[in-house]
């Protein structure tokens, strides 16, 4: 049995410190959106956004920017570490669905799915926790398909940025530059089609479409 790591007042406390730190570095930072894909990221319907693991500092921002006024889940480790990012999601209004595609691969799946049903956008690293880097695991179609949710893929490029030796070289902007966002809105039933036609799965369509026009 899987125990979940649930946010402890330790979690809480660094979350905090983490939350006040990143309010300000976000507000640093100079975001260049069109018109059209700003319209895109913002519209009131339910979806499932996509964004590789190394970008996972810009998942709040996502939240605050584009679409504040909608209800977010998103899909975290059940660790210990997950319980930080946990702590630190909840004070952007982001509600922790705990589960990855390894551990608790299914009741993940299904909870993501229960909260898109009452109104929530997820959003999910597909290739998260622990890689292969920028490959979509099978999880992300699933969700979308059970939830009848049109796919937000999110193309994240900063201009100048640090880069950690983790498995995904995690990616950090540096304060005062600017990140290039650009969207695409896929509908599953369009997911499938493609997949059908070049004989892929859809897993593989999503990896090509997340690898599309990034830096």
């Amino acid at each position: 049995m899987i125990v979940v790591t649930k946010p402890t007042f330790k979690h809480k406390a660094f979350a905090i410190l983490v939350f006040v730190i990143l309010r300000f570095w976000y507000a640093t930072l100079r975001i260049k959106v069109d018109r059209e894909n700003f319209d895109l990221a913002s519209n009131s319907r339910k979806i499932l956004g996509l964004a590789w693991h190394n970008r996972i500092f810009f998942l709040p921002f996502c939240k605050v920017f584009f679409r504040k006024k909608i209800p977010m889940c998103a899909l975290i480790s059940p660790s210990r570490d997950g319980a930080y990012l946990d702590a630190l999601l909840a004070l952007f209004g982001v509600v922790a669905v705990r589960g990855s595609s390894k551990r608790r691969g299914g009741s993940a799946v299904m909870g993501l799915v229960r909260k898109m049903e009452e109104g929530f956008d997820a959003f999910i690293t597909p290739d998260g926790p622990r890689g292969p880097k920028y490959k979509a695991k099978e999880g992300a179609v699933k969700v979308a398909e059970l939830a009848n949710a049109n796919i937000l893929v999110v193309r994240i490029n900063p201009r100048r940025f640090f880069q950690f030796n983790s498995w995904d070289n995690c990616m950090l902007p540096m304060p005062f530059t600017s990140v290039d966002f650009k969207f695409e809105l896929v509908t599953y039933e369009r997911l499938c089609e493609r997949a059908e036609k070049e004989g892929v799965s859809p897993s593989e369509v999503l990896t090509e479409l997340l690898r599309s026009g990034q830096k």
